[in-house]
């Protein structure tokens, strides 16, 4: 019932002008996990549309989402693609990692780097960048969500 709705407001957003509304977040089983209670590592990726580095990183992320789950990690991207520093923040205190991602990110935000965020302590343990592999990204992944 809401593709319908949906597709009524791109049609009509198309006609007026005006900017189309999102579609609802569609779950599925594939879908990866999301930063919940349960989760003991935190993939946390700052993205923008804008950003190159993240054209690389998010199919080799994807890739690596789509292949069998690791236990225990749960992804979270954070769109600075509009550099609204403060929703960027607040969408990182939101999923509990908000201490994390201010200090890595003190100086200035960047965006194509997924950081892996320990739950228990609160500190990045490490970061992915582009220049890495998918079975480099995974091997990173399992080694912290195993520690």
């Amino acid at each position: 019932m809401r593709l319908p709705v949906f597709i009524a407001a791109v049609l009509l957003a198309a006609c007026s002008g005006e900017p189309a509304a999102q579609a609802p977040a569609q779950t599925t089983e594939t879908a990866a996990p999301a930063v919940t209670e349960e989760t003991k590592i935190a993939a946390v990726l700052s993205y923008a549309d804008w950003c190159t580095s993240c054209k690389i990183l998010d199919p080799k992320l994807k890739a690596v989402q789509a292949g069998a789950p690791i236990d225990g990690v749960g992804y979270l991207t954070i769109d600075y693609t509009e550099r609204d520093q403060d929703a960027f923040f607040a969408t990182a205190d939101a999923a509990g990692v908000g201490g994390a991602v201010r200090a890595f990110y003190a100086d200035e935000i960047k965006t194509g780097i997924l950081l892996l965020v320990d739950m228990s302590t609160g500190d990045v343990v490490a970061d992915i960048r582009k220049s890495m592999s998918e079975e480099e990204i995974r091997t990173s992944l399992e080694t912290a969500a195993a520690a």
